[in-house]
């Protein structure tokens, strides 16, 4: 059988249903109700600790929970008679409620909010044991909430379908940056639905169907979404589609989203989440993890901290430019410690998988020499280094580097990689976030395609990891260009990699599009029609 659903978070998968129970009403007390509570603030912000996407809002939720006004509210409907159970379902029904009479969409979503933590305090006062979901399966709940979701991200599930929510909900919104397909049902649809039955969500079209042939392979072996593979052009050449990561939960959706590695994890966000340093064994465990957990080879970049990712626990100098001052690499001389301590733990790291290490904001080839030198420096003080397989390399994203990729190669770079985003601003001397009327994207065009020229000329591996990956009609320029690896958003993935899969004259394109305006307009028009 076909249903119709509505989508919360797009993708398709296929797995076996597994059914979450929702809680019901238990008696209790007074002070079972602030136990609960305490419990409840606690597993949200030991789950914030442990995850950077979605940490903000568990911390959110964690305040609204220790509001003392809603818990005044609920013992004083409890007083008056009113059940524990449905004294903090009124409670957050009223203060949510309050909140909706503005209209306003971000009130809206705190009110959404207040109701989730309303969840979640019932959830600790009347717990439902529950088996652990299995490994690709799609999980059949009525309410999609930010902490489950985060959970079923690490297992990882397939996807998940509810009875209600919101597209813009917060879990909702995780749940599109993890790349796991979610879809809203009616009750009556999913009465007969039991535990193993194998189902199949298309997100592209809404429909569910519960007559679904179970995968031939295990999820882990071919990928919850589809493609596991490189895309092999019809030259021969294959290009990897990667992911951009920045949390041992997005590392264990790698391999769900069919993602071919990892071209970029952000570490710096590592540091953002915790509120503070880390210690060279706090990080090395993360690194490790990161690496088992990952579908395939993983580039680190270290810290890029500095202009719109300063930490406010580190010492840095007031400028005024900060996007054109100490960030990324610069910071690396002025704090030595926090370089080394990095790169210590990155290739103790190492001993359980090769990996990769690049490094930000590199300008010209004596930046490259410091970050190299300091590395090799490092490695040959960890004890397993001799058996590491640790490729260094560097992120182009200033664009004199761009010129300077023979020396880079000639110095010992082992790869390099495009930032676009920032690689954009430089280039055309704006904010990253203005609006792109400011831009040419035939010069830019041009740029990237004198720095790939250059690149295969050295015989430099070369991968994009900046926004533009992510485009269809410049994913498949970049193919076309000799790029090896394009590294993007989880959701992303399986997008690009199906354009690749579509296109196939790739060899004429970038020389049409670099001839002039009007045939760079027909060449993206042209490829515009690839998208999904």
């Amino acid at each position: 059988m076909h249903y119709s659903c509505r989508v919360l978070s797009p993708g398709s998968t296929t797995g076996p249903i597994h059914i979450v129970q929702a809680t019901s009403e238990a008696p209790s007390t007074s002070t079972n109700v602030q136990q609960a509570r305490e419990s409840a603030a606690l597993q949200l912000e030991t789950q914030a600790q442990h995850v950077s996407t979605g940490a903000d809002i568990l911390l959110a939720q964690k305040s609204m929970l220790e509001d003392p006004e809603l818990l005044a509210r609920v013992e004083a409907l409890i007083s008056s008679g009113v059940s524990a159970y449905s004294a903090i379902a009124q409670a957050c029904d009223e203060f949510a409620n309050t909140l909706l009479q503005v209209d306003d969409p971000y009130l809206a979503q705190r009110a959404a909010d207040i109701r989730e933590v309303g969840q979640l305090w019932q959830n600790a006062l009347a717990p439902v044991q529950e088996d652990a979901c299995p490994q690709g399966s799609i999980v059949l709940c009525e309410t999609l909430l930010v902490q489950n979701i985060l959970t079923w991200a690490e297992i990882p599930v397939a996807g998940v379908i509810c009875t209600q929510g919101s597209p813009l909900m917060h879990a909702a919104l995780i749940a599109q940056n993890l790349g796991i397909p979610v879809v809203v049902m009616d009750k009556a649809a999913i009465r007969d639905m039991h535990e193993g039955q194998v189902v199949s969500i298309d997100g592209a079209n809404g429909v569910v169907d519960t007559e679904a042939q179970a995968p031939a392979s295990s999820p882990t072996e071919q990928g919850l979404l589809g493609h596991t593979n490189p895309i092999t052009l019809p030259s021969g050449r294959t290009v990897e589609v990667r992911a951009n990561i920045a949390s041992l939960v997005e590392a264990g959706r790698t391999t769900a989203v069919g993602a071919d590695g990892v071209g970029l994890f952000r570490t710096e966000m590592l540091l953002e989440q915790a509120g503070r340093l880390l210690s060279i064994s706090e990080q090395e465990e993360i690194y490790r993890d990161v690496l088992r957990k990952s579908s395939g080879p993983v580039i680190f970049r270290t810290f890029d901290i500095g202009a719109d990712k300063s930490l406010a626990f580190l010492d840095m100098p007031s400028e005024p430019n900060p996007a054109l001052g100490t960030r990324g690499m610069r910071l690396y001389r002025t704090h030595p410690t926090l370089f080394q301590d990095q790169l210590t733990a990155l290739y103790r790291a190492s001993e359980v998988a090769p990996m990769s290490i690049m490094f930000p904001m590199v300008t010209t080839t004596e930046d490259w020499d410091f970050c190299r030198d300091q590395a090799k420096r490092v490695a040959s003080t960890v004890s397993s280094s001799p058996a590491n397989d640790v490729s260094l390399g560097v992120m182009i994203e200033v664009p004199s580097l761009g010129f300077l990729v023979p020396e880079l190669a000639l110095h010992g770079a082992h790869f390099a990689s495009l930032g676009t985003n920032d690689l954009s601003q430089y280039f055309f001397a704006t904010d990253r976030e203005s609006d792109a009327s400011y831009h040419s994207g035939l010069a830019l065009l041009r740029f990237i395609h004198a720095i790939a020229a250059s690149a295969r000329d050295v015989q430099l591996p070369l991968g994009v990891c900046g926004g533009l990956a992510a485009d269809v009609p410049w994913a498949i320029l970049f193919a076309a260009m000799g790029i090896y690896s394009l590294s993007v958003p989880l959701p992303s993935v399986q997008p690009i990699k199906a354009a690749l899969s579509r296109h196939q004259e790739y060899e004429k394109l970038v020389a049409q599009a670099i001839q002039g305006a009007h045939d760079y307009a027909r060449i993206m028009d042209l490829l515009r029609q690839e998208g999904p």
